[in-house]
């Protein structure tokens, strides 16, 4: 929709809404072609408070303040404060800094602004928010994405002579231009860290760097223009007007991706339960998912893409994810065929699933045309798929996918991997409470990547400290079996006198809103140990686990639940015999091989690949290290995190594709080159 089509509204305060709306910065820019003069009228009434103007389309208004020279003066004043990157976010208690430089370097398959076009937003007092919209407002003139600030500095004839029918002469818009062209072309960065802005320590070519952290306007305006089509959640300010302009805008209530772990709660024991007591054996629960239905469909050739090429990519995805549930459908019959005990389960010995528990492995595949004729059956009888049981579109394609699944479970686990020189750790059931799931100010949902790193930088300190050697800690897999979100806040804890100068009571500071949760994991930590050292004993590798991860608190399991909880393999094909066996319930964090590169292609494949998930992946600096007051490294730079994107994959999943697969996708570690810190899978052997 453009300026022209809004305008053309009769109720005045469905268009005071709509107009307001559509100069925000949450906002699509809108096409202001035509409309030029009633673009600089709704901008510079814009800059009065909503309760002191009654039509933010009164012209008589707008002149009267274009003649202003003293409200003219203060909204050039605010353009000072523009910044491409907010340091008062989260923490609006960081006060008389801005950062406004140039974007970032463009690395591969992470997203940061660097992938958007070049944009400024506004923090500063919040008294001052209305007058800071006059020259950052986007929008659309002649194909452009563009601001009035920028018009001026490029002296567009056209602007300049409404600016002038409006009231402004021109000396005063002379000054205007001046002061603009000499404010926006100066890059600004403190020259001290704040008490209040966060600082990271990072080892980069040995030594250690200060990052802090800092989010991109363009990039947190992306996320909220991508909200109405993706997952979101928010994060609430209790001063919006005082943590940027963008947040005032939205109420306070700044969006964020919310895309949590695929993990469900561990249901072998009810199956178990169910097989005893003659109830069935299959996880029917997987295929009355709406995204299981929805992918049936796409099959059924239903609710066509307008492409030959969109429905192909459609059918493909569509395969693939109804690949996945099939495995779903089956795994209990994987479990159980693993468990030492699926002897005494008591079930009909012509039955399909005491066929699939006792039939050797090679002769699965004879079984594809009764497990077919289960599968329709399974949806036959449920509500909500049940249109497509033997619908003649399925037929072929879902007996191809089972043919495919039985002749993967009929080759034996393939254990055999490359032997190398590493010691692998595998740290089991570690429960963590009150972890942060907030990945960085963009995404919200699975812990950070690089705090898993920091995790195993600390405990890779702690353990040559407390053991006496130089063991490297090269790269970590992390596998999460159990996750919950955590709905209510934390209360800060008193930190602040009431009076300075006497003795006083302690008050808390503002709440600062976040995401958090609990989480069961595993992690496996590959180990290169020294030649002249030996491997530490367990109990100097229990000593020294960290008691901290992702911000909460790490303990292992109790005494009660496991003893052993810590084991040490130097066979990679020992490992993955473990590895393979782990529950379907939870997932593991593998690296992602497809291609992202530019937000439009990370909310396609959000909508297309249900297993996909954006976490932050880490951080580019913004400019090179150097020495700040209150660092607490010699070299400390700003950096902007970046978002990526992380598979979650099925341990069933995992078990079919085999060790080398596995060995290849699953393990992490902090890569540092050129400017960036990045999280990246771990090759070499």
């Amino acid at each position: 929709m453009d300026l022209a089509s809004i305008l053309e509204i009769d109720d005045k305060k469905l268009l005071d809404k709509k107009l307001r709306k559509a100069f925000s910065p949450y906002s699509l820019p809108i096409a202001v072609d035509g409309e030029e003069l009633t673009c600089l009228i709704i901008l510079i009434n814009s800059t009065i408070p909503r309760n002191k103007i009654k039509d933010i389309i009164d012209k008589q208004q707008a002149q009267e303040l274009w003649k202003d020279d003293g409200h003219l003066d203060k909204c050039l004043t605010e353009v000072g404060w523009y910044h491409t990157h907010n340091l008062k976010y989260p923490d609006a208690r960081v006060s008389h800094q801005v950062y406004r430089g140039d974007s970032p370097t463009v690395y591969p398959n992470v997203l940061s602004s660097a992938n958007l076009p070049y944009g400024l937003g506004w923090a500063n007092n919040s008294a001052m928010v209305n007058y800071a919209k006059l020259f950052s407002a986007e929008f659309l003139w002649r194909g452009d994405v563009i601001t009035l600030g920028t018009l001026l500095t490029a002296k567009q004839p056209l602007w300049l002579d409404k600016l002038v029918l409006l009231g402004v002469n021109k000396n005063k818009l002379d000054s205007m231009i001046a002061y603009l062209d000499n404010e926006l072309s100066q890059k600004q960065t403190p020259h001290e860290i704040s008490d209040y802005s966060k600082q990271l320590r990072f080892m980069v070519t040995g030594k250690p760097i200060a990052v802090t952290p800092i989010v991109s306007h363009t990039v947190q305006a992306k996320i909220h223009k991508l909200a109405p089509s993706l997952r979101t959640t928010t994060i609430s300010h209790g001063h919006p007007a005082s943590v940027s302009g963008l947040v005032a805008s939205v109420g306070g209530f700044s969006r964020v991706l919310n895309y949590y772990p695929s993990v469900k709660r561990n249901r072998t024991k009810d199956f178990i339960t169910a097989r005893r007591d003659k109830k069935g054996c299959f996880d029917n629960s997987v295929l009355s998912s709406k995204s299981f239905v929805n992918a049936l469909k796409c099959i059924a050739k239903e609710n066509l893409a307008p492409t030959v090429r969109q429905r192909r990519q459609l059918r493909v995805s569509a395969l693939r994810f109804i690949r996945k549930q099939l495995i779903l459908w089956l795994a209990p019959m994987m479990e159980w065929r693993d468990s030492e005990s699926n002897a005494n389960y008591d079930t009909e010995p012509s039955s399909i699933e005491n066929k699939l528990i006792v039939t050797p492995l090679e002769q699965l595949p004879q079984l594809v045309a009764e497990l077919n004729l289960k599968f329709y059956q399974s949806i036959q009888f449920n509500k909500y798929a049940s249109r497509y049981a033997f619908h003649p579109e399925l037929i072929l394609p879902i007996k191809m996918q089972l043919s495919w699944l039985l002749r993967y479970l009929a080759i034996p686990i393939s254990t055999t991997v490359a032997t190398n020189s590493h010691v692998y750790l595998h740290l089991q059931q570690l429960k963590v409470s009150d972890a942060s799931s907030l990945s960085n100010p963009y995404v919200a949902g699975i812990p950070s990547l690089t705090a898993l790193w920091g995790f195993v930088e600390y405990y890779q300190l702690r353990l040559n400290k407390l053991a006496g050697t130089s063991i490297d800690m090269e790269s970590v897999a992390w596998f999460i079996s159990e996750y919950q979100e955590i709905q209510t806040k934390k209360l800060p804890e008193p930190c602040t006198p009431v009076s300075k100068r006497s003795v006083s009571n302690i008050k808390r500071s503002g709440i600062i809103d976040g995401k958090y949760c609990d989480l069961t994991v595993d992690l496996i930590i590959a180990l290169r140990i020294p030649d002249k050292e030996t491997t530490p004993t367990k109990q100097l590798l229990q000593a020294a686990l960290p008691s901290k991860f992702a911000g909460g608190t790490l303990l292992p399991p109790a005494l009660y639940e496991q003893r052993d909880w810590l084991n040490i393999y130097s066979s990679r094909s020992e490992l993955f015999s473990v590895v393979s066996r782990f529950p379907k319930s939870g997932c593991w964090i593998y690296s992602d091989n497809g291609k992202l590169d530019s937000f439009q292609k990370l909310e396609q494949r959000l909508k297309l690949e249900p297993d996909l998930k954006p976490v932050n992946m880490g951080f580019i600096a913004l400019e090179k290290p150097q020495e700040r007051v209150n660092s607490i490294a010699e070299q400390h730079c700003f950096a902007e995190p970046c978002i990526g994107v992380v598979q979650c994959k099925n341990a069933i999943e995992v078990r079919l594709e085999g060790a080398k697969q596995f060995f290849d996708s699953a393990f992490w570690h902090l890569s540092s080159e050129n400017t960036a810190m990045l999280m990246k899978t771990y090759h070499k052997d």
